[in-house]
């Protein structure tokens, strides 16, 4: 705090911040304001992005799918990657149901411990997928039970598996869509230099292709109509607005949803 004139007065504060801050509200309470002193009152602020001395690394490790009815899928010792301190585990969570209900996904665990739910993109407002990315930072251990569990009675699910290094655990920014008849469908998202995109697809009797991210996966798994893919991609220059595009190979049903995570 310092004075310029009578009556005139400034302060100043700063902060450190070891995750993400996404609509961080600074609020500077003013007291003694009153009577003759009574005026204009602003404040100011900016904030800056360290640069961080790592890469972000995104490892696709398999797929993991079921085809039961049920509200909670546990797939046993999926394959979570190499047991790492800087290890955050990303899945791509897609859920069907043919019910009349919207569905949501209401939690994932990676070996009991609850993950973040990182995209809020719903497919259809009635029935039809959940299409979500969910991540957590697990430090040990190359195997783990994966739980999902489900607002209502789902009739398929299947989970795409990244083992991500010297990432951030909360995304910077995501994206979804959908369309009911088209080729292709894009999300345009930001990434930080040195983080990386996961982006997880959903078509009709088409396999697909992506532009501005490598495609880790194209699967019918577990039916032999509808198709599942996922894809990343590791950036060592900031990405702005980066447009990422599935592509099918006729006019179908397209569903996309993204997430960029900046480095740790």
């Amino acid at each position: 705090r310092w004075e310029e004139a009578p009556y005139t007065r400034g302060s100043g504060a700063s902060g450190y911040f070891t995750e993400e801050q996404s609509g961080l509200a600074i609020t500077a309470a003013i007291t003694g304001n009153t009577g003759s002193n009574a005026g204009t009152n602003s404040m100011v602020g900016a904030s800056w992005q360290a640069i961080s001395d790592v890469t972000g690394t995104a490892t696709f490790t398999e797929v993991v799918s079921s085809a039961v009815n049920a509200s909670s899928y546990t797939f046993s010792s999926a394959d979570i990657g190499t047991a790492d301190a800087a290890r955050v585990v990303v899945l791509y969570v897609n859920v069907w149901t043919d019910g009349t209900s919207a569905v949501s996904i209401t939690g994932v665990t990676i070996g009991g411990v609850a993950a973040t739910q990182q995209t809020t993109f719903i497919g259809h407002s009635s029935g039809g997928n959940r299409l979500d990315i969910w991540s957590l930072a697990v430090a040990s251990g190359t195997s783990a039970d994966i739980v999902v569990t489900t607002s209502t009675t789902c009739e398929r699910c299947q989970v795409g598996i990244w083992d991500c290094k010297d990432i951030l655990a909360i995304a910077h920014e995501s994206d979804g869509a959908m369309t009911a008849s088209a080729t292709s469908l894009t999300n345009t998202l930001s990434c930080p230099a040195n983080g990386v995109i996961i982006a997880g697809g959903y078509t009709i009797v088409s396999t697909v292709t992506y532009t501005n991210v490598t495609e880790d996966y194209d699967s019918h798994n577990p039916e032999t109509v509808n198709y599942y893919s996922g894809a990343s991609g590791e950036f060592d220059t900031d990405q702005v607005d980066r447009v990422i595009t599935m592509t099918a190979g006729s006019t179908t049903q397209l569903k996309l949803v993204t997430a960029s995570f900046g480095p740790a």
